[in-house]
């Protein structure tokens, strides 16, 4: 069979099928980011709605709020766990836990302020996770079918040849995305993850109330845990949809006529790219080797890294793979058999110190925002200090990074402008 042996076709398909996902995923996480935020207003009003009810001039007292409900508070209760249980049917998907929780509430003849605020709360972060799952399930299923597809095309252009390959069926992109790598699915690390916020909040808000903590410092700590439950929702996102591509590239692998033998594992040559992805890169493994996380990605999460159809039998130093110059900020070409670390090696001096600066700018994104901000709070109070201050994050991070000089002077104006607060 005549394969086009040109591995930048393949890099080329592979890198679109990778940006598709991408795409996908990009899509999902910023109507998740939605959802979150629902979420974490209603939470924060439930705390509102408890101190407005049980508090008093001094605040909240352990004591008070670990009193029982009195009848009508029990009954009331009861009637918004009815609604739950309506919510679970309606949904489906919960875990045997949760069910077994509800079902334990209702049978309970008698519940403290503090354990009916605990379940309200326990509640709207079961629904959340719900949601989650739902939502990551579905692109995951989009992600799958469409690099399926787009794969056995690209395969069939290279090649020369069309083939009948399977076509897929509801039940099979369920397999395929249902099926567990590394030791569960995505649904398992979506309900695990949700236990540990269960956990976390049913110990932060006991805490908060006896610190005497107002309603308003607990909302924010609540918010602070919920956003970071928010990172970890976008890396699993980011990472099963790797994996799901990948799972996908290698199906399509294996309907070729002739099955291909082996592939090659290709990185991004950014520095975002990792240090195990780094080593992994243009390493050739035989399909019989394929094994997530050891010899095919995602190797971590938040893997970016992809493989292409390798044939042994071709020099490839006439052909080519993309790169970054970040001293430029454009795209070039670099010979296809170079790996990261010899492309690492090529850069000159002036695309090293760029690429550095680059990646510690990145890695320094939310440090240098709360800098930012204090910067220009100072700036308020003492304009004179902060003449020609940058305005935007960007320009701050370019400021910081590329001109030492001068953010000396402003880090010192700042010093000078705290002492004069």
């Amino acid at each position: 069979m005549n394969f086009n042996k040109k591995d930048e076709y393949w890099q080329e398909r592979a890198e679109q099928r990778l940006i598709n996902a991408e795409n996908l995923t990009s899509d999902m996480i910023r109507n998740l980011k939605t959802t979150y935020e629902q979420a974490i207003k209603s939470i924060q009003n439930e705390i509102y709605a408890f101190y407005g009810k049980y508090a008093t001039e001094t605040g909240l007292d352990i004591t008070e709020v670990r009193k029982r409900l009195d009848k009508t508070e029990l009954k009331d209760f009861k009637k918004q766990l009815a609604l739950y249980y309506d919510e679970v049917k309606r949904l489906g998907g919960y875990s045997k836990d949760t069910k077994s929780y509800l079902r334990e509430l209702s049978a309970k003849a008698y519940m403290s302020r503090l354990e009916a605020l605990q379940a309200n709360i326990r509640w709207k972060v079961e629904s959340l996770y719900r949601q989650q799952q739902l939502k990551l399930f579905e692109v995951l299923s989009d992600g799958y079918e469409e690099t399926y597809y787009r794969a056995n095309f690209d395969i069939q252009k290279g090649i020369g040849v069309s083939y009948t390959f399977s076509a897929l069926n509801d039940r099979a992109v369920q397999k395929a995305v249902t099926q567990k790598w590394q030791g569960s699915n995505f649904s398992d690390r979506v309900w695990i993850d949700k236990d540990k916020l269960i956990d976390t909040l049913n110990q932060t808000i006991p805490q908060g109330i006896a610190l005497g903590q107002n309603p308003r410092k607990v909302a924010q700590t609540i918010a602070k845990i919920m956003d970071t439950k928010f990172s970890n929702a976008e890396r699993l996102a980011r990472t099963e949809m790797n994996h799901i591509c990948n799972d996908a590239t290698k199906d399509a692998y294996k309907e070729t006529p002739e099955v291909l033998q082996q592939y090659k594992i290709l990185a991004t040559l950014d520095n975002r790219t990792s240090e195990i992805c780094q080593n992994q890169d243009n390493k050739v493994y035989k399909m019989s080797e394929w094994a997530e996380g050891v010899t095919a990605p995602p190797f971590h999460p938040n893997c970016r890294t992809t493989t292409v159809p390798y044939f042994d039998d071709v020099d490839l130093s006439n052909y080519t793979r993309l790169a970054t110059d970040y001293s430029t900020g454009q795209a070039y070409y670099v010979p296809a058999n170079m790996s990261y670390k010899e492309w690492r090696a090529s850069l000159t001096e002036k695309q090293d110190k760029a690429f550095i600066a680059d990646k510690k700018a990145r890695e320094q994104h939310a440090e240098d925002k709360k800098q930012l901000a204090e910067y220009r709070k100072l700036q308020n109070k003492q304009p004179e200090l902060f003449e020609g201050m940058p305005r935007t994050l960007a320009e701050y991070q370019a400021y910081k990074y590329g001109e030492p000089e001068k953010y000396e002077i402003l880090k010192e104006n700042a010093r000078i402008a705290r002492s004069l607060k």
